[in-house]
């Protein structure tokens, strides 16, 4: 999931809330949350869709054909259909992945989790994951949900946001500092 650590928008945090709620109220958290990450993976992967979502150029009507005939196609719960119809009429379908990294927020505070942030220069693999989900529980002394992101410019290391506490070790940081403290010495 494409959900990056960024200033959540007030208005995706409502609507994020408002769904929360209506879940919560039938029982639906796991499919609406899979659901959820099944419509930002397809929208993900397929520039049309991503388009779609994402221009202004299509019209309500437009958007609300084909999106519906997707959701249809993927069985996706009920709630999630409205939803995503909603967000079509409001013309906020567009900060769907705003609105999905909120929900996952509420998530993980419903159910006890601290969500870190973590981007590393490569993808990280499933070894790697689970040591990092182990090292960060067992230092935080909570169950751990891992948001990964990729950044190449890194080179090297990982940036690690818990919370307000971040630790960045990645080498490009590292070389940064080496040239800051370089123009001191000259």
């Amino acid at each position: 999931m494409k959900s990056k650590d960024q200033s959540i928008p007030e208005a995706a945090n409502r609507y994020a809330k408002a769904l929360f709620q209506l879940a919560e109220e039938e029982n639906s958290m796991d499919s609406v949350s899979k659901d959820l990450d099944g419509f930002l993976k397809a929208v993900d992967n397929s520039d049309d869709l991503s388009r779609l979502v994402n221009s202004p150029m299509y019209s309500q009507k437009e958007q609300s054909d084909a999106i519906n005939a997707i959701l249809k196609k993927m069985k996706v719960n009920e709630l999630i259909s409205k939803f995503i119809g909603l967000l079509i009429q409001n013309r906020r379908i567009n900060s769907i992945n705003y609105i999905v990294a909120a929900f996952h927020r509420l998530l993980a505070i419903h159910s006890g989790e601290v969500i870190a942030s973590i981007v590393s220069a490569e993808d990280l693999n499933k070894s790697q994951i689970d040591k990092l989900t182990k090292n960060l529980k067992e230092m935080i002394g909570k169950n751990i949900k891992l948001d990964l992101e990729t950044d190449p410019k890194l080179l090297g290391g990982l940036i690690v946001k818990v919370g307000s506490q971040m630790i960045d070790n990645s080498l490009e940081t590292k070389l940064n500092n080496i040239k800051i403290a370089m123009k001191g010495v000259s």
